[in-house]
Parts: C-alpha cells; sequence; structure tokens
C-alpha cells in the first residue's frame, strides 16, 4: 500500500480508502461476518481510512461499521458526514452539534474529519447551501470550526456537489481541511483549470476544482471514480444515483462504453482501469473505493499493485473527452 499526505492535515492517507456508502452497499445490506472480514482484509492490505455518513442506510453504516472496528480492535482514521436544512428554525450550530453527537454515538468512537454533506448552490435551490450561508459568521463552518474546537474531532471537509463557482467559493475560503470531488475517467473537468478546456457537451463542468484546493492545501478525495457502477460495466445506473447536473443514465454508459472500446482490457478490468484512471489524476490524496462483495477488494487492490495508467491510456482519453466520447 502506497500513502499520500491529506493536504494540510498532515495525515498519510492509504491511496485507496474503504467507502461505506450506499454505491457500494458492504456496510449497509451485507451479512455481519462478511462486513467483518472484508474490513479485516482492508486493513490487512494497509488501508487506514473509512468513510461513511450519517445517512447512509439511515445510520445503519455508521452503527455497522462502529461494530466492526471494536471487534477489530484497531484504530483507523474516520471521516462521516452531517447535512444541514437552511430552512429549518434550528440554529446552524445547534443542527451541526446534535447530528454530530448522534454520529459518534452510533459508530461508539472517535471521528476524525466531518463533512458538510450536499449541495452548495448559489441560487438556493431545494436541499442546498448557498455560499453565504456555509461562510458568513454564525454559518455553518463557523459551526464546524466551534465544534472541532471543542475536540469532536479534528478536521473539517465538504462534498464538492452543486454549482461549481459556488464550490469554488467555499474552497478558496482558506477554511477547509479536505474536500469530496466528483472526477473519474467519464468526467475528468475536475482536474482542468477553470477556461483552459472547452466545456463538456454533456455531463457538468467541475473545472478549477482541484485547483482551488491545490491553492489552500485542501486534501482531496476522489469519490464516484466509477461512475455508480457505469465505468465497471455494471448496470445501468438509476438518475437517483447520478450525483451530477446535464447528466442522464444512457449517457453514462455511452461514454464508459466509449472508454472500453478506447483502452480495452490491456489496462484491467474494466473497474481496474478506472481506478488507475483516479489515482493517476494530479491532486488527489486518496481514491473512496466503494466495496459491495467480498471480491470487489482483491479486484480493487490489484489496480494498486498495477498503478497509474500510462501516459498513452491517458491520451486516448482525453482524445475521447475533447470529442464528447465519440
Amino acid at each position: 500500500m502506497k500513502y499520500r499526505q491529506l493536504g494540510r492535515t498532515g495525515a498519510y492517507v492509504s491511496e485507496f480508502i474503504f467507502g461505506c456508502g450506499n454505491v457500494g452497499g458492504m456496510m449497509i445490506r451485507q451479512p455481519y461476518d462478511m462486513m467483518l472480514k472484508a474490513a479485516a482484509d482492508a486493513i490487512a492490505a494497509g488501508i487506514n481510512w473509512f468513510d461513511t455518513a450519517a445517512m447512509y442506510g439511515d445510520g445503519k453504516s455508521e452503527e455497522n461499521l462502529g461494530r466492526v472496528l471494536r471487534d477489530l480492535s484497531t484504530h483507523v482514521h474516520i471521516s462521516t458526514k452531517g447535512t444541514v436544512d437552511a430552512n429549518s428554525p434550528e440554529p446552524f450550530y445547534d443542527q451541526m452539534a446534535r447530528t454530530c453527537e448522534e454520529s459518534l454515538a452510533r459508530l461508539g468512537t472517535h471521528i476524525d474529519l466531518y463533512q458538510l454533506h450536499g449541495r452548495i448552490s448559489t441560487d438556493g435551490a431545494p436541499r442546498s447551501l448557498t455560499p453565504e450561508q456555509i461562510l458568513r459568521p454564525n454559518g455553518i463552518l463557523d459551526a464546524m470550526e466551534k465544534l472541532r474546537d471543542s475536540w469532536k474531532y479534528k478536521w473539517i471537509g465538504i462534498t464538492c456537489l452543486g454549482d461549481t463557482d459556488a464550490i469554488i467559493e467555499v474552497l478558496s475560503s482558506g477554511r477547509l481541511d479536505s474536500c469530496q470531488v466528483y472526477i473519474n475517467a467519464i468526467n475528468p473537468t475536475a482536474a482542468h483549470k477553470k477556461g483552459r478546456k472547452p466545456a463538456p457537451a454533456s455531463g457538468q463542468d467541475f473545472a478549477g476544482v482541484i485547483d482551488a484546493a491545490k491553492k489552500k492545501d485542501v486534501g482531496v478525495i476522489a469519490i464516484r471514480t466509477l461512475a455508480a457502477g457505469a465505468l465497471a460495466g455494471a448496470p445501468t445506473p438509476h438518475a437517483r444515483a447520478l450525483l451530477t447536473k446535464n447528466t442522464d443514465p444512457a449517457d453514462e454508459i455511452r461514454k464508459a462504453d466509449a472508454v472500453h472500446a478506447a483502452l480495452g482490457e490491456t489496462f484491467g478490468t474494466r473497474a481496474q482501469t478506472a481506478l488507475r484512471y483516479a489515482l493517476t489524476v494530479p491532486g488527489i490524496s486518496c481514491v473512496d473505493f466503494a466495496i459491495g462483495e467480498p471480491e470487489h477488494l482483491p479486484e480493487g487492490l490489484k489496480a494498486l499493485t498495477l498503478g497509474k495508467l500510462p501516459p498513452a491510456a491517458m491520451t486516448k482519453l482525453d482524445a475521447l473527452y475533447k470529442r464528447d466520447f465519440k
């Protein structure tokens, strides 16, 4: 296992972290003995970070992860996430304090990184938050910083979903330690500098996000590197699994098939090729690897052994992007 520094936290994180979310579902839907073995095998392989959230399985992911780690009697880094309802009369601090305490109780252990989960929008769209609500005095980051200073957790992060300009505004505040960034071989735009390449014909343009994080030494956790299964050759993802704007399931499959046609099995299975792509993107600290079945872990670990994609493969992918994967 190789390790990379997670931005200004100074923590060295395994290149793959164990994703405990709904897409993989290992910590939500599988029998407990399978969860226990998967976590034990991951730790034995050198994975030192597990990522969960309060809303994954309505708290089941946190509960199961905490039980697994206690039974294994091991110490790893843990990140989780909470949400805020901007329309609630309850103050931001009270919401964050309550949800954080609930996560701590479910986990039954510590939290290293606490992340604001949800969309960041410039127009106050439903179930989203504006940069002003996040950054203002007595705003959400003020609340998260107070909780950090009271030793509820060490570091603060966000999920970079929503409007790209709004995301960049929050990242540019310099108040974050980490961010989760949507990036994969279907949508590589987060790694592009803003204005340097034409916007994609389909799919959301995240250009400038990783660059904004780098400028403030914010650690970057890559998410959705398999595009909700599309890049692994899984069944067409449901629309509810898509996190980005200007995107639909059929288009995701079209692009995934184009990637496979261009690269074939030369660089591993479809999933391994997609994971190797994420390892290759400059500026990424680690890849959130969602495990659903026991065989997923050794397949993913093989991708780590194979390492980054060679320049020739990245050139082929860049050519696909320029012609919208046609």
